[in-house]
């Protein structure tokens, strides 16, 4: 067999100096099947390698998109191989185990996807494009091969059509035909399209008629953004009060529960946080009351960072997202369950939360720290609300005795950088021995905290006693040296 043709898998600086006299060597005799893939192994070895090859560096004359940075183009070659001897390896042990059944295809086509979108991204071709056209390809092939080996059911149409509706807009856009607001109104024009086709076959036009609205939606707002120059927060109002307003409908329609309320709600919050940075409540002046708060946290340096900051006002976008969170948990909690006040819970979670923020924030210096005590505090102040609400308490003392513990733990191994061990083993000793004697207090069968305690303590003594004399020794030691 001639293998001539394989010198066009070696790189261009090794067939400038060798590719004459390989080439005359390949014409002389025949390959054999080693033959072949020992120089197919070895352009492999020619692409990871090319100083070996000698000859100066020759600027391409290739396109631009198939252009590639020489690292990326070895692994892909690399890939490549490996993804032609994996082949060869899970059809061996198709073959050897269940000949009936190629079960080895199906990853071999997921291998293949990975490969076409290495490929793609690799050499690039209008930016992504070539990456979505690959990637495409290779996935519908096997969908469509799937479907004709498993009866013909013809369900492979919906996929290609979907992904070939996404794959036209992009290349629309790639191609520099129409702009993103054209591409955006074609793509929801032939998904509109394709979901009423859905709809007729199955006999259900529901899912249209509950999509397409919401779909018709997004593209007036992006109409409203790009042709009537809106402003973001206006359209985004705008938006909230029309999808709400579809939302109601379609539950009216169902009847009751009444779900639409919650996504409302969640959007609420949403359109809150987004009306905080249109109005720009949250700024840094001197006149500002925000302003006034962190001229108070930052009077000894009298130079602010910019950090510090961004910090600050997203703080105080915080504070306001929750305010309006609680608002609208309480008004769901009193329209909903008013017997079970179950906004305590997440309304607790979000004040330890926020609460940790603000430590963050504030405590520059131990910033972890500061979360760790303004949350936990702030977390037990919210189990215990909850405890004496509910009817199945006291519990709350467990969790909190837990914090206090791992708190205890953190701020030994932060702020006592230089004994660090004995100052953890002291104050954690410390704590667990009161949660220790609070615990024996609380439950029946006491006294019995005696016992623990005096373990603790006569280990916190010999962890002393180890240091001193570890320390004298240390002392001694360096004197003499």
């Amino acid at each position: 067999m001639n293998a001539t043709w394989m010198l066009n898998l070696y790189p261009q600086d090794w067939r400038m100096r060798y590719g004459d006299e390989f080439g005359a060597m390949l014409e002389q005799q025949d390959a054999s099947f080693a033959d072949l893939l020992d120089i197919a192994f070895g352009a492999v070895d020619a692409h990871l390698r090319p100083e070996l090859s000698g000859a100066a560096p020759v600027r391409s004359t290739a396109p631009a998109f198939w252009r590639a940075s020489a690292f990326w183009q070895r692994l892909l070659v690399v890939h490549a191989g490996l993804y032609v001897l994996g082949c060869i390896v899970l059809l061996l042990i198709n073959l050897a185990t269940t000949p009936t059944n190629l079960w080895f295809l199906y990853p071999l086509w997921g291998w293949g996807i990975a490969l076409a979108v290495q490929s793609g991204l690799t050499f690039r071709w209008k930016g992504l494009f070539g990456a979505d056209l690959a990637t495409y390809l290779m996935l519908n092939v096997g969908l469509v091969a799937i479907d004709l080996t498993h009866g013909a059911a013809g369900w492979s149409i919906w996929p290609v059509a979907s992904l070939g509706i996404l794959l036209l807009a992009h290349g629309l856009l790639a191609f520099g035909n129409i702009n993103l607001f054209q591409a955006h109104a074609l793509l929801t024009a032939l998904a509109g399209i394709e979901l009423i086709v859905v709809g007729i076959v199955a006999g259900d036009l529901g899912i249209p008629l509950r999509t397409i609205p919401f779909a018709l939606l997004l593209v007036g707002a992006h109409y409203l953004l790009r042709y009537r120059r809106a402003n973001l927060f206006r359209v985004h109002l705008v938006a909230f009060v029309a999808g709400g307003a579809l939302l109601a409908l379609e539950n009216l329609a169902d009847g009751p529960p009444w779900w639409f309320v919650y996504p409302v709600v969640a959007w609420s919050v949403l359109v809150a946080a987004h009306a905080v940075v249109h109005a720009r409540l949250v700024r840094f002046d001197d006149d500002s009351a925000s302003g006034q708060v962190m001229a108070s946290f930052t009077a000894r340096s009298r130079t602010v960072q910019v950090s510090q900051q961004r910090h600050i006002q997203g703080l105080f976008v915080h504070a306001f997202l929750f305010g309006v969170g609680v608002i609208d948990l309480a008004v769901l909690n009193l329209l909903t369950t008013p017997r079970l006040p179950w906004m305590l819970w997440p309304a607790g979670a979000w004040a330890a939360l926020l609460a940790a923020h603000a430590g963050f924030v504030f405590l520059p210096r131990h910033r972890l720290l500061g979360a760790d005590l303004a949350g936990g505090v702030a977390g037990s102040l919210a189990l215990l609300l909850i405890d004496a609400t509910t009817p199945s308490g006291p519990w709350a003392i467990w969790p909190i005795m837990g914090w206090a513990l791992l708190f205890t733990l953190h701020a030994a191994l932060a702020l006592a950088p230089r004994f660090r061990l004995l100052a953890t083993h002291f104050t954690v000793g410390l704590v667990l021995s009161v949660e220790l004697v609070i615990v024996d207090l609380i439950t029946p069968g006491g006294p019995w905290f005696f016992w623990p305690v005096l373990g603790l303590n006569l280990l916190l003594v010999l962890h002393l006693a180890l240091t001193a004399i570890f320390n004298t020794h240390a002392r001694r030691w360096l004197r003499a040296f």
